[in-house]
């Protein structure tokens, strides 16, 4: 008897290898899914900046998001070891990420983030400006939460996370 498979996550390139070569985005969606810009990812070697140390992270943020709020353009540029990537986890309502350059006066990629997504900025990525102009609270719940609706002991869970996104970021703060 063969096991039905379930869908294996997809890697996608957040930008063309020019833009951006070491940011991904690895989420569960089926495969030629492109909405918002995500493209399919060609396979890639492990970046550079990987490869120096391991990926050691030692601090997380919580980022959380509700209705009208937003995250402006930044870079995350006082961890002491700049080689080291950031990791971020997505949970709750689809978002708008946008990955730009070094600069601000470089027009930045739109990217949809959705539950259970995973963001990797290393490389040149890291160094880039990036931002979340808008969470989505008009769209389905996640999979996994639709599954729950109808349960009464986690309705005030599934109703909190129809409004709302949390964004689990990981790094390395301290040296060495």
């Amino acid at each position: 008897m063969q096991m039905p498979t379930q869908p294996q996550p997809q890697a996608h390139a957040c930008a063309p290898r020019p833009f951006a070569p070491d940011a991904l985005i690895f989420n569960h969606h089926r495969e030629g899914d492109t909405e918002a810009g995500v493209r399919p990812a060609q396979p890639q070697p492990q970046p550079q900046a990987c490869k120096r140390r391991p990926f050691a992270p030692d601090a997380a943020i919580l980022n959380f998001y509700r209705e009208g709020d937003t995250l402006g353009g930044h870079l995350d540029d006082v961890e002491p070891d700049m080689d080291q990537p950031i990791v971020t986890i997505s949970l709750g309502c689809d978002a708008t990420f946008l990955i730009g350059r070094r600069t601000r006066d470089v027009a930045p990629l739109p990217l949809l983030l959705r539950s259970g997504d995973v963001a990797v900025l290393a490389g040149e990525a890291r160094m880039c400006y990036h931002a979340l102009p808008r969470i989505f609270t008009d769209r389905p719940l996640p999979e996994c939460l639709q599954a729950h609706q109808g349960d009464p002991k986690w309705a005030q869970y599934v109703a909190h996370m129809a409004q709302a996104r949390i964004n689990i970021s990981v790094r390395v703060v301290t040296d060495g």
